[in-house]
């Protein structure tokens, strides 16, 4: 049996994404199938449980912080995989990236500054700037057969106005799965650079890419961009390490050096992570490697079986198979039913919990983002239970 097949007890274990799904639906009364939140159902690499079984030995779990060969691990993981050099003077710690870009958007911008998205987008970036007062500036993404596209022109119109001072890139993007091209990322920091604009990338779907696809990391840019760039990295989404909340933000220029410090450490006091958090980002990059080979491949034959059941059994439901991340955006709209009616379908007859997509902008209206990173037999009882939700006559 493979071992991603296996079905784990996440009851009870304070998980967010099985035992707190009124988090998103606060009305919820009954039980759900959950395949909402952005982490894997699989068990962790026996690597990294090894790694933290050694640590628990010690007995004693005091006060953290980096030693050189963190840094040297970070450093050779995205060298390897990547190409593109960082040292440790430019890795630096942040519990998650969500409250990276918090500090960022705090250390680097003003308040009622302009700050660039791209929606639909992973929602947290427009909650984080609407929340420190900063201005939401939407650089729709053009919606095509296969995907979606950057708008370029509409977005070196919004580059050149004065009052915007930041683009959040989503890459590879979440919840479309797109990989931005090289030439895409180019054009990007070209805009950037041109409009001296701060470019904040958050890369932290990087590694769960499908086969035959590459990513492209703006750090092979670096050199372009290096007094304006930040990128945001985390073993969390790879490795399935969320809760142990270690990210690493790579930041190239003095000055932003100095602000993130002065914000996260000196105004903060946030700068220890768990010595748990050490022990496993270490393993994850030094050992972990076949773990997400292996993974990568079962999340890729799941988006495929995925899209299979769909045109069986739900033809009406269009998508694309995503480039990267293990989260499939799916299109309701051939439905008559309202966007509000669609998922109320699915989470009170079908009794499984989705990201409804209007979280993401207005262009995810009748849309629904579903996380395949599950065994099969979770993925097919929710399509299932999704299939008789749309098929009922009435909610």
């Amino acid at each position: 049996m493979n071992k991603l097949d296996l079905v784990l007890q996440r009851k009870n274990t304070n998980s967010i994404k099985w035992d707190f799904v009124n988090f998103m639906y606060p009305d919820l009364k009954h039980e759900v199938l959950p395949l909402w939140v952005a982490d894997m159902d699989f068990p962790c690499a026996e690597e990294i449980i090894e790694e933290l079984n050694s640590r628990l030995d010690t007995k004693v779990f005091g006060y953290s912080s980096f030693d050189d060969n963190y840094y040297s691990v970070i450093s050779d993981w995205f060298s390897k995989r990547y190409s593109y050099e960082i040292n440790k003077n430019e890795i630096f710690y942040s519990p998650g990236i969500v409250p990276a870009l918090g500090i960022l958007l705090r250390s680097l911008t003003s308040e009622n500054d302009g700050i660039i998205i791209q929606p639909p987008v992973y929602y947290p970036f427009k909650n984080m700037i609407v929340n420190n007062n900063r201005d939401v500036v939407e650089n729709h993404l053009i919606k095509t057969d296969k995907s979606y596209e950057i708008d370029f022109n509409d977005l070196r119109k919004k580059a050149e106005s004065p009052n915007n001072k930041m683009l959040i890139l989503c890459s590879p993007h979440n919840p479309i799965g797109r990989i931005w091209t090289k030439e895409e990322i180019e054009q990007i920091i070209d805009i950037c650079v041109k409009n001296d604009l701060y470019l904040v990338s958050d890369e932290i779907h990087c590694d769960l890419i499908r086969k035959e696809n590459i990513f492209t990391s703006t750090g092979i840019f670096k050199d372009k961009i290096k007094e304006k760039l930040i990128i945001c990295t985390s073993p969390s989404k790879s490795f399935n390490l969320a809760g142990l909340q270690l990210s690493n933000i790579i930041i190239f220029d003095k000055s932003i050096k100095e602000k993130w410090i002065d914000e996260i450490v000196n105004k903060m006091s946030m700068a220890n992570p768990s010595p748990f958090a050490i022990s496993a980002t270490k393993a994850a990059y030094t050992k972990g490697e076949n773990w997400l080979a292996r993974v990568n491949e079962y999340i890729d034959s799941n988006l495929h079986f995925l899209d299979d059941y769909l045109k069986e059994n739900l033809p009406k439901v269009k998508y694309n198979i995503p480039e990267a991340t293990y989260l499939a955006w799916l299109d309701f709209s051939e439905y008559e039913y309202s966007d509000s009616e669609i998922t109320e379908r699915i989470l009170n007859l079908g009794k499984v919990a989705l990201d409804g997509g209007k979280l993401f902008g207005n262009e995810g209206k009748k849309y629904q983002r579903i996380n395949v990173a599950c065994p099969r037999s979770i993925l097919k009882e929710a399509l299932e239970k999704i299939k008789l939700s749309m098929e009922q006559s009435n909610v």
